[in-house]
């Protein structure tokens, strides 16, 4: 045997047995590489990922709550040229002081509450837009009756060496006087009607700014006799209006063309009714509970904060939705990834991070497209075709993904279920914290159930 056949003999076994290595199956990379390969990388990922696509989501939040305040600005720009929020505060008898000679002296006017206060009011409610940005603005018709008994006016001889007699005004404080659209008139005992002045008076401002109001004077055989009054009124206003227990006893009734009011402020009222057609509320508040007696001195009228309110509100804000949604925004990728996760583990197909983030990117889009939908077609609307859309997409993309058009429709048929149960979530507030809850548990249930015989150490392939 020559030296190049020995050679040759000596080597032949190595690559005999080199061949006979990459013949056979294919080995998983160790380490890192082993692990990544696994199904259980998958679940990291999506862990990983859905963190990662929050701070889009974050992003968002502040836009919307940037829209938000730019629509409260137009609706501030819509309420300065049509009105602002009403609140009627009256009407009381202003009796000036005298200026003392020493300018130590206190020179408070006396302010007097009417025996009896009846107010009523009727709102003539719509809607007024501005770019897309929308208010809700009011024509309120108000009436106010009461008396001013003889009985009740003898408070005011306690002051009678100090008081100005002539300079006797009745008053009724108004939040924004612009809104007043005709001349408001009121009768005196039997007397033709008067009209109101511009103004609360001397020495008097309706609350911490420049006096708010219209005022009317009184002769002082009326002061002396005691009067009874009507007033009427015709302003406009928006989101609220008001009315003060100004009266030792106060009755109000406030109607209205909206269908969502709420009731706050100094109390609640005792009766309400609330329709689609629009609402009624009324209160009673006797001397009692007002907490004040029946004259004070004071530059500022009482209760000028402190009315018996009703707003007009819709029962979510859009720009609230809009929040409320993203705040499920991190459960939604969850579901989308699971979704997608647990079906290609079924048909036994990888799937990339690319994947998974291009499947992510247009959930989030989602939340894009509804905001600015939104903003010109309104929630519903906005919804359902943001919904549609990412739905469709995704379950196309899911089809190419696992390459199955059986679960492409698995998986579209998930999602669709899934934005329609965000849309009730949204619409039910009181139990939306208990069916989010419940859709964790049964995601997670689901997917328990779905990968009880996979393989997570990786050994076969998905």
């Amino acid at each position: 045997m020559t030296d190049s056949e020995s050679k040759a003999s000596s080597v032949q076994p190595e690559e005999v047995q080199e061949t006979h290595v990459h013949s056979g199956p294919a080995r998983l990379p160790s380490g890192f590489g082993s692990f990544f390969a696994t199904p259980g990388a998958g679940l990291v990922m999506i862990g990983i990922l859905s963190v990662v696509l929050m701070v889009p989501m974050f992003w968002l939040m502040m836009l919307t709550d940037e829209r938000a305040e730019r629509a409260a600005d137009v609706a501030g720009r819509i309420a300065l040229s049509w009105g602002g929020q009403q609140q009627i505060n009256g009407p009381y008898l202003v009796v000036p002081k005298l200026r003392p000679a020493s300018t130590n002296g206190s020179i408070e006017p006396v302010i007097l509450m009417a025996d009896t206060v009846d107010a009523k009011a009727d709102l003539a409610v719509e809607v007024r837009h501005l770019s897309i940005y929308s208010t809700p603005v009011y024509k309120a018709k108000v009436t106010l009756r009461g008396r001013f008994s003889a009985e009740t006016l003898n408070e005011l001889q306690r002051y009678s060496a100090s008081l100005d007699w002539d300079k006797a005004n009745l008053v009724i404080g108004i939040n924004d006087p612009k809104g007043i659209r005709s001349n408001a008139t009121i009768r005196i005992g039997s007397f033709v009607p008067e009209n109101f002045e511009p103004g609360l008076g001397d020495q008097m401002r309706s609350g911490p700014e420049a006096a708010n109001g219209i005022s009317v004077p009184v002769p002082l055989q009326k002061v002396m006799d005691g009067f009874d009054f009507d007033a009427t009124l015709d302003l406009n206003g928006s989101n609220q209006f008001s009315v003060t227990p100004a009266g030792q006893t106060t009755s109000l009734s406030i109607s209205g063309n909206w269908p969502h009011p709420g009731f706050e402020g100094f109390t609640l009222p005792d009766e309400q009714s609330i329709s689609e057609k629009g609402f009624t509320g009324s209160w009673k508040v006797p001397y009692l509970a007002r907490g004040i007696g029946k004259s004070q001195q004071s530059m500022v009228l009482p209760f000028y904060d402190n009315g018996m309110s009703v707003n007009l509100v819709e029962p979510v804000g859009f720009y609230q939705e809009i929040n409320r949604t993203l705040k499920y925004a991190f459960g939604f990728f969850v579901v989308t990834f699971f979704s997608v996760f647990l079906l290609a583990v079924k048909a036994r197909q990888r799937v990339f991070a690319v994947q998974y983030l291009l499947t992510g990117s247009a959930v989030g889009v989602f939340y894009l497209l509804l905001l600015g939908l939104g903003e010109h077609l309104g929630f519903g609307l906005a919804y359902l075709i943001g919904a549609g859309g990412t739905t469709g997409l995704i379950g196309l993309y899911g089809t190419s993904l696992v390459g199955s058009r059986r679960y492409g429709l698995i998986l579209t048929g998930v999602l669709a279920v899934s934005y329609g149960l965000l849309y009730l979530l949204m619409r039910e507030e009181e139990f939306a914290l208990l069916a989010g809850s419940l859709i964790a548990f049964a995601t997670v249930a689901v997917t328990m159930y779905a990968t009880r015989q996979v393989d997570w150490s990786g050994k076969r392939s998905i």
